[in-house]
């Protein structure tokens, strides 16, 4: 690490000053530089884009998650309707009903999530994306 910092330091020593005599090359540098900025900036407006939809992503699953339970509880709520069978000798939990309902409810939090990560994007987002030079 401290060698990558020392080969950085010698780096910027002889390339980052002006060249009098390569006037060309001080443009090229500079234009790298209006480039990388530009890059930052477009990354700083990209990265809580995809923090967003990450969340709404692990939103969707849990919310398929819960519909697939629920057509398991379901069906298993007819099959038992039909057949007479009593199955409330099994555990709760192991009942696609409950599945459903707990990922409903990881759903609902992830939604919760992303509404708390946009509200705080919205009032930080501004200043993250300052830039001193």
């Amino acid at each position: 690490m401290q060698a990558q910092q020392q080969l950085d330091k010698l780096h910027s020593s002889i390339f980052e000053r002006k060249t009098p005599s390569f006037p060309e090359e001080d443009k090229k540098e500079a234009e790298v530089q209006e480039a990388k900025a530009a890059f930052d900036e477009a990354q700083c407006k990209v990265q809580p884009e995809k923090q967003a939809v990450k969340i709404l992503s692990e939103a969707m699953r849990s919310i398929h998650e819960a519909i697939e339970h629920m057509d398991q509880a379901m069906s298993r709520s007819q099959a038992e309707l039909l057949s007479n069978e009593n199955a409330a000798g099994e555990a709760m939990d192991k009942h696609p009903l409950s599945r459903a309902q707990t990922a409903a409810s990881q759903s609902n939090c992830s939604s919760s999530k992303h509404r708390s990560y946009h509200r705080r994007l919205k009032i930080s987002l501004p200043c993250m994306c300052r830039k001193t030079i």
